[in-house]
């Protein structure tokens, strides 16, 4: 298990600023607390109102300041408009976590019509990251951290893969791992090509696996009984807690090696009792790395078809 230095841990961000999405549980909030434990400005971005408002009150006696901004990346009208909010809250931007995301719900679509894990994982914070860029390229050095999985690779045995003329399943048959292991991959492919994009504007941009967390992004997986049920034994089979679920999100957040490493995926270590029995595909890349020596998914390294996507992107969001 890796963990983030004591002394990063204790760097003063007082004066700096970040946005976190999906930051009313799990890894978003434990690492929008320690940010805010260490000084940052953080803007919690999630789309339960009453959820963040409960979060935000428990963070209330750190040093930093919590902004709650309500946002819901199934829609870009509400990406739209709480980009909007962040750049009148807030002065600056040098950490941007794109840490929200669902994972093997049911077929569904957006509001706008993209499928439903694509849609929140990628797309929703496509718009939020170009919509943002300006203030980040503008508090230079800053930084990108999309949170992405192993999933990216291969999930529950079906590949990775973007399929740039059917991203949505209306030619082929859906399957909810089949749509996440995409969705993830368009983290990690993003990342990739928004770091070759804007390095010359001071911004870094990294993706990561941040382990297998006891979180609630499982509920379409077991649902609520069978969850309760097979947590214990999900627990003792090497699942881990949220605070140590956000170590490698405040590695790529923290830590002065990042900037030596733009682009790449750095990625937990397996879980020591097998929960991914060969995570992606190899005996030999069980202990990931921070960052790992390259993008296990070979479309994550597929310079051409991340310009590709990175277009497709813009046009589908409008930007």
């Amino acid at each position: 298990l890796y963990m983030v230095k004591e002394a990063d841990l204790q760097k003063n961000l007082s004066g700096k600023v970040a946005v976190v999405t999906g930051a009313s549980g799990g890894i978003g909030f434990a690492t929008a607390k320690q940010l805010l434990r260490q000084g940052c400005t953080v803007v919690m971005c999630a789309r339960n109102k009453e959820l963040l408002d409960s979060k935000v009150a428990e963070v209330g006696d750190l040093t930093g300041k919590a902004i709650p901004i309500l946002m819901d990346l199934d829609d870009l009208s509400s990406v739209r408009r709480g980009s909007g909010e962040i750049k009148t809250a807030v002065p600056r931007l040098d950490y941007l976590v794109n840490n929200a995301g669902v994972m093997n719900c049911p077929k569904g679509t957006t509001k706008d019509g993209f499928e439903t894990q694509i849609g929140v994982c990628h797309f929703g914070h496509f718009l939020l990251t170009e919509l943002l860029t300006p203030m980040l390229a503008a508090s230079k050095p800053s930084r990108l951290v999309n949170v992405a999985s192993c999933y990216h690779y291969e999930a529950q045995g079906k590949k990775g893969e973007l399929v740039l003329d059917d991203l949505h399943f209306a030619n082929r048959p859906y399957d909810g791992w089949v749509a996440y292991a995409q969705a993830k991959l368009a983290n990690v492919v993003h990342a990739a090509e928004y770091a070759r994009r804007h390095a010359d504007k001071g911004i870094i941009a990294v993706s990561l696996h941040p382990g297998h967390v006891h979180t609630d992004l499982a509920r379409h997986v077991l649902g609520p009984v069978m969850s309760k049920i097979a947590s214990p034994v999900l627990d003792r089979m090497g699942r881990i807690d949220p605070w140590q679920g956000c170590q490698t999100s405040l590695y790529c957040i923290l830590s002065d090696e990042v900037p030596k490493h733009n682009g790449k995926f750095f990625s937990a270590a397996n879980s020591p009792g097998g929960l991914h029995p060969y995570m992606y595909g190899s005996s030999q890349l069980q202990r990931g790395g921070w960052p790992m020596a390259e993008i296990p998914n070979e479309q994550g390294r597929d310079g051409d078809l991340a310009k590709k996507f990175y277009e497709l992107s813009l046009k589908a969001v409008e930007q």
